[in-house]
């Protein structure tokens, strides 16, 4: 939960930012609901470009067997002369 006057102080990073880091208080009420109650924002979009070399794709691996709903059905003839 963000409240608006947080809003306002941290808006560019709201606004602008692709990956957000938000440090607060965490909340539970009675029925269980948990919340985290932003108190800090920090932009934190120069990171994803870390997390993307942490991941690299391995190589396709090669196709050893299709999926059922892959495979092409041919109905057989149906030629009537």
């Amino acid at each position: 939960m963000i409240w608006v006057r947080i809003f306002e102080q941290f808006r560019r990073e709201v606004m602008g930012s692709r990956l957000l880091l938000a440090e607060g208080v965490v909340q539970k009420s009675p029925e269980g609901v948990i919340h985290l109650m932003a108190d800090r924002l920090t932009d934190r979009s120069a990171d994803l470009r870390l997390l993307a070399q942490d991941a690299l794709p391995s190589p396709p691996s090669p196709v050893t067997h299709r999926h059922p709903r892959n495979v092409r059905i041919l109905p057989a003839s149906r030629d009537f002369h």
